[in-house]
């Protein structure tokens, strides 16, 4: 079975790096801002040390304007 969390991070890594394309100063902690997290946290979840909740995952989902079941 593949590893489902792969596809959150692989999108949130991505996303990441389109706003830095966009604006070569633009950081991780830019991003934790906009998405309501703490930078840390974002750091762990991007590399997979920690996992996405469900709700913080509707949280994201909500902030990128994504449809549900996205992430």
């Amino acid at each position: 079975m593949a590893d489902d969390s792969a596809f959150y991070r692989t999108y949130l890594k991505e996303e990441l790096q389109r706003r830095k394309e966009r604006n070569s100063r633009y950081s991780l902690r830019a991003f934790a801002k906009t998405l309501s997290i703490d930078n840390g946290q974002l750091s762990k979840i991007i590399s997979g040390k920690a996992l996405l909740s469900v709700d913080l995952a509707d949280n994201i989902s909500k902030k990128l304007k994504l449809t549900r079941g996205s992430l």
